[in-house]
């Protein structure tokens, strides 16, 4: 089919996670349009049209879409579902209803709704000062966390044990905020769960479901860094069973009724608790590739088949085969690199699926101290024919690679 019959997809983001979603639209004979703020974002050079612009910016985008005659608009692990979702709308195409977006993509909105529900969440309160949140934090009881309203990938949020504690997290939320306020949460401890569905005619399907991994919480406090996935849960199935039924209940709440939503969830003593339900496809290449490495499922061509206005069918979304799939990140000590050791080694272990280590992990190189998932330098994915299977060749894998580093009193903060 000649570019100029094609269906005309307009990508939000195009560095190296939206690759995925290029490749899955090159498959599907669609013609791309990837814009990016950032011109040297590397799928800018693999889409069919590649634009340096403002993917913030609804009229810039609006425009455009005009412009270019797009049959969709689609982003892949990018926190702006608010924003696709108002092109959307003004362009006339599949999407999302904006204030739906905006209320599931806003912390404190979100969890407002969930609470008016009956979705179980963590105790919350917006506050605007200092002095509301040692309010707020000595009625919930230390420690509570700290977030910004609108952010991702644990970017502004920390563990505050005592007051003292409270001037430095209440600055480091502001810094990543749109607005002049921050969420106050109690800390709520259990077992941590991903979890991703697609919403399509009205049927909620959860293809992805993982068990959240940390090597220490204590290493990288007052943070909060994950350290990858693993597939499938170590939960009984009656269990995993009340963690769906609680996202169910969360997306319905927010009415997410098109499209997809990322969830994370508190397992603890009282049930299910949502912390996080965001109506955009999960990064960290749980999305791309974890789940459909473990189950078959790559949601990423439906998706993107919706936003087009592709007719698609519930029963695209059923587990091909089920396997173990596990992720592990690569966290050197802070300082400037002096060794890199074992990475291609690495990638010939027996169940080695990806090892990657970011472009800019090179000799003589900084490494900082770790304060959110964007400061993660690497990671690798492994399978196997069993759970334990596919962790034992992730840590294979990550206790090969060896990033040797030389301190110049860097301190984690």
């Amino acid at each position: 089919m000649s570019s100029s019959h094609k269906k005309r997809l307009l990508l939000v983001g195009a560095g190296q996670e939206q690759i995925a979603a290029i490749k899955a639209a090159y498959e599907m004979d669609l013609f791309v349009i990837a814009v990016d703020g950032n011109p040297r974002a590397p799928g800018l050079r693999l889409a069919h049209q590649g634009i340096c612009g403002d993917i913030r910016n609804v009229e810039y985008l609006t425009q455009l879409g005009k412009h270019e005659h797009v049959h969709g608009i689609f982003s892949h692990a990018v926190d702006l579902p608010h924003v696709v979702a108002s092109v959307a709308q003004q362009l006339g195409l599949p999407g999302l209803a904006p204030d739906v977006a905006v209320r599931a993509t806003n912390k404190w909105r979100r969890y407002q709704c969930l609470e008016s529900h009956g979705v179980p969440c963590p105790k919350f309160a917006l506050v605007h000062s200092i002095e509301e949140a040692q309010g707020v934090a000595a009625e919930f009881g230390y420690p509570v966390v700290l977030k910004p309203l609108e952010s991702a990938g644990a970017r502004g949020v920390r563990k505050v044990n005592t007051v003292g504690e409270l001037d430095t997290a209440f600055r480091c939320a502001l810094e990543f905020s749109s607005e002049p306020s921050v969420l106050v949460e109690e800390f709520l401890q259990g077992w941590e769960i991903s979890t991703e569905s697609v919403i399509v005619d009205g049927c909620i399907v959860t293809t992805g479901f993982a068990d959240r991994n940390y090597i220490s919480k204590e290493r990288f406090a007052p943070y909060f860094i994950e350290d990858g996935h693993t597939i499938p849960s170590v939960l009984p199935h009656d269990q995993q069973a009340r963690v769906v039924k609680v996202v169910e209940q969360a997306i319905r709440s927010l009415d997410i009724h098109w499209g997809v939503a990322k969830g994370d969830v508190i397992l603890g003593d009282s049930g299910p608790v949502i912390f996080e339900m965001a109506p955009r496809t999960s990064g960290g290449r749980f999305c791309a590739d974890m789940v459909p490495l473990a189950t078959g499922i790559n949601i990423l061509p439906f998706l993107i088949s919706m936003a087009v206005g592709v007719e698609v069918s519930e029963g695209e979304l059923s587990p091909k085969f089920r396997r173990g799939a596990a992720q592990r990140f690569i966290f050197p000590d802070p300082g400037e690199i002096v060794g890199i050791h074992g990475v291609e080694t690495a990638r010939g272990l027996p169940g080695m699926y990806d090892v990657m280590l970011r472009n800019d992990m090179t000799m003589g190189r900084m490494v900082s101290p770790v304060t959110n998932h964007s400061d993660r330098i690497g990671h690798v994915i492994a399978s196997g024919d069993t759970r334990e299977e596919a962790v034992r060749n992730a840590e294979h894998a990550i206790h090969t690679i060896r990033i040797e580093t030389r301190s110049l009193g860097f301190a984690q903060k």
